[in-house]
C-alpha cells in the first residue's frame, strides 16, 4: 500500500493499537511502541518522499540549538536563562523588570486521562512566584526562563521546497495571550493565510 503513495508528510504520528481491554497497560506500551517503530522503519526505508521525517523534526525541536541558529542567523531571540539556581533565576527575571515566561524544552505530558493529555504550555512567570520555590525545588531538573515580549501574532509556516506556507492567528485578548494553545479551539477558525513580515 505504502507503494501506491506519492508523498507522506509527517507531523505527528498517534499509535493507539485496538487491544483487547483486559491487556496489562505495560504490554499496550510496548505494542504501541514496537509498532511505532515498525511503521517509522517502514517510512524510512520506503521510496516514498516524507516530507518533515520524524528524525528530523526531533533533531529541530533541540531549542537551546533553535535559539543558537537564530543567533547566527542574525535573527533576534528574546534573552533566555536555563538553570538550576534559583538565586540566578530570581536575578535574571528581576534583570528584565520582573516580566518573564518560563517554558519546558519538550512536550511531555504533565498529567494524562484515558482520553487527553495535559502538557504545560508557556506561562508568565514573577518574582512573586519565584519567592514561593524553595532552592531545592529548582535543583531537581533545569527551567527555562525568557523575556516577556508582548506579541503581535502568531505565525506557523510550512516550507516547501522553495514555497512558504503562512497562517496567522491573533489571540490578543483570549486566555491564548502567552500561549495561543490555551486558547486553541476559540482560535480555531480565525487561523488565516499570511505573509511573513
Amino acid at each position: 500500500v505504502i507503494d501506491d503513495l506519492a508523498c507522506v508528510w509527517y507531523r505527528r504520528m498517534q499509535v493507539d493499537p485496538a487491544l483487547p481491554p483486559d491487556t496489562p497497560r505495560d504490554v499496550g506500551r510496548v505494542v504501541a511502541a514496537e509498532l511505532r517503530a515498525f511503521l517509522y522503519g517502514v517510512l524510512a526505508a520506503s521510496r516514498v518522499p516524507v516530507f518533515a521525517p520524524k528524525w528530523v523534526l526531533d533533531h529541530a525541536n533541540h531549542r537551546p540549538r533553535q535559539l543558537s541558529l537564530a543567533h547566527a542567523a542574525g535573527l533576534d531571540v528574546p534573552r533566555s536563562l536555563t538553570t538550576t539556581d534559583l538565586g540566578e533565576a530570581k536575578a535574571f527575571v528581576e534583570s528584565l523588570g520582573g516580566r518573564a515566561i518560563t517554558k519546558l524544552y519538550s512536550s511531555v505530558p504533565v498529567s494524562r486521562t484515558e482520553t487527553s493529555a495535559e502538557v504545560m504550555m508557556t506561562t508568565p512567570i514573577d518574582l512573586a512566584v519565584l519567592d514561593e520555590l524553595a532552592p531545592e525545588e529548582l535543583h531537581l531538573c533545569p527551567a527555562t526562563f525568557q523575556e516577556h515580549l508582548d506579541k503581535v501574532a502568531e505565525y506557523r509556516v510550512t516550507i516547501v521546497g522553495p514555497s512558504l506556507f503562512v497562517a496567522r492567528v491573533d489571540a490578543s485578548g483570549t486566555a491564548g495571550e502567552t500561549d495561543w494553545r490555551r486558547a486553541n479551539l476559540e482560535l480555531f477558525q480565525t487561523w488565516a493565510p499570511s505573509s511573513l513580515p
